[in-house]
């Protein structure tokens, strides 16, 4: 795994709490590189800045339940087509796909459970199935959270992970062993990596109000607001190096499986 090039890739368009987390997800998602091939859907390709980052060709499909954002991967090269639709009602048929990708997108979805089912259903007998999602491990690897609790304020620790939660959208902060349950019937579990260690999730969440910024900047005007790439580059690569020091968590997690 080869993160650094991934988070380079990023920090030229995104704020570096972002980079952080997102670079290490590339750099584990593309060891699973070989399963990824034929006719491929992603769920929730958002305005294609992973598949943009990760794919070296042109995916079949991708999905998304925000217009503004389709419209924006549309000015890309990452997708051959592009559809505005609810991942709990795939629009396509039965069978029709030989690999179907969801990152950092099931957290947030409510009945979460009926986007399983319809991946199941539009994967090919043997297709794959790869999607990355937050897990309940965070919640004690968040540094306020566990300062708080260790001042003796564990009520107000309780509240500061519920404001992240709902300021991230998370309706599904699962446990990893409940995500595998919930795909337990239709799909068999061949590999699952977590992605993130402890000295990048406190970075992350430190990193995180320049981050608000920037996503603001993006809602009101269409683009982030960054400062000179040269200068990011320079400041943060060094501490991204420095980062990759310990061990991956179970925070995040990408799964890999197969229909079968």
């Amino acid at each position: 795994m080869d993160p650094r090039k991934y988070f380079m890739r990023y920090i030229r368009t995104a704020p570096f709490s972002h980079a952080v987390w997102r670079g290490m997800e590339a750099g584990i998602f593309a060891e699973f590189e070989k399963f990824v091939k034929g006719d491929i859907l992603d769920i929730g390709c958002g305005f294609g800045e992973f598949a943009g980052i990760v794919f070296n060709n042109m995916v079949e499909v991708g999905i998304d339940i925000n217009k503004k954002d389709l419209v924006k991967a549309a000015s890309g090269k990452s997708y051959k087509n592009l559809i505005l639709a609810d991942a709990r009602k795939l629009p396509f048929d039965d069978n029709s796909f030989d690999c179907v990708v969801s990152i950092s997108t099931l957290e947030h979805i409510k009945k979460v459970d009926k986007v399983i089912e319809e991946v199941e259903r539009v994967l090919k007998k043997g297709g794959i199935f790869i999607f990355s999602v937050p897990t309940n491990v965070l919640n004690k690897h968040l540094f306020f959270p566990s300062f708080l609790r260790k001042i003796g304020l564990g009520e107000l620790s309780n509240l500061y992970v519920k404001v992240f939660h709902w300021a991230f959208n998370h309706e599904n902060i699962y446990s990893k062993e409940k995500w595998m349950n919930k795909i337990f019937s239709g799909f068999k579990v061949l590999d699952y990596r977590g992605t993130i260690n402890i000295n990048q999730i406190r970075i992350f969440e430190l990193f995180l109000p320049l981050a608000l910024l920037t996503q603001f900047n993006r809602k009101i005007f269409g683009k982030r607001l960054l400062f000179s790439f040269k200068l990011r580059e320079m400041i943060f690569e060094k501490i991204f190096s420095i980062s990759l020091k310990g061990n991956l968590t179970d925070a995040n997690v990408i799964i890999l499986a197969t229909k079968k």
